[in-house]
């Protein structure tokens, strides 16, 4: 099982909150694009610097040996980040 939900951090909870509602995402894992309401959001966490993330609960099992792609993509008021990982699971 691996967590592999991106998100989103600002300097506050209230500045999260407004970003958060602006943002346009399009997540895909291994080219299949996620309905990322279905997966909900885990609650939002205060990290060591004093930010808050707030991150898409999306978790993945069974990993077949291989690599393994997540994109994700998201368009806000600052602009636009286009972000991949690749995972690479032995066999």
């Amino acid at each position: 099982r691996l967590r592999i939900g991106p998100g989103w951090r600002s300097g506050s909870a209230s500045a999260l909150d407004s970003e958060w509602d602006r943002l346009e995402w399009q997540v895909r894992f291994d080219g299949q694009r996620l309905d990322l309401a279905s997966f909900g959001t885990l609650p939002d966490s205060r990290l060591g610097d004093g930010a808050v993330v707030r991150e898409w609960n999306i978790t993945v099992e069974d990993l077949r040996p291989g690599t393994h792609q997540l994109r994700a993509q998201v368009r806000g008021d600052e602009g636009r980040y286009d972000v991949t990982w690749v995972i690479e699971v032995d066999g």
